[in-house]
């Protein structure tokens, strides 16, 4: 019996620990598709054509805010159909209140490639600068 409880707490705490992972590195964080601005093409790859020409740019992004990560790395992003959108560190507690909320925001695009370590390509993250909130 004392096995049987023991097994079961380890697969608890191994699903609480793929769940943490998960929630700091979302996977569809990297964007995708259609980048919120109505671009589409491009943007999954990162190219830096693409980055150019929309980096900067004011959008408006739809979506449910939620905040990723674990403490003391948390984050505040808007989903949206093609993933995530992560709000600047400066912004993060205009938007905090909204947890869960759906929202509309305006604000500056910026596009950065993430890379791993060994130099892949890992995509596309998608951030918001300078946001209003229309609600």
């Amino acid at each position: 019996m004392k096995l049987a409880k023991i097994q079961s707490l380890f697969f608890i705490a191994a699903i609480t620990a793929l769940i943490s992972i998960l929630n700091a590195v979302p996977l569809n964080a990297m964007g995708g598709g259609e980048d919120g601005a109505g671009n589409t093409g491009d943007a999954s790859n990162g190219s830096s054509d693409f980055m150019k020409k929309n980096n900067g740019k004011t959008v408006t992004v739809s979506g449910i805010v939620r905040m990723t990560g674990s403490m003391p790395f948390t984050e505040i992003v808007i989903s949206d159909d093609d993933g995530d959108w992560f709000i600047g560190k400066d912004e993060q507690d205009k938007l905090a209140r909204y947890e869960g909320q759906t929202v509309t925001v305006t604000g500056k695009a910026e596009y950065t490639n993430l890379e791993l370590a060994n130099g892949e390509p890992l995509g596309l993250r998608r951030a918001l600068t300078n946001i209003k909130i229309k609600r």
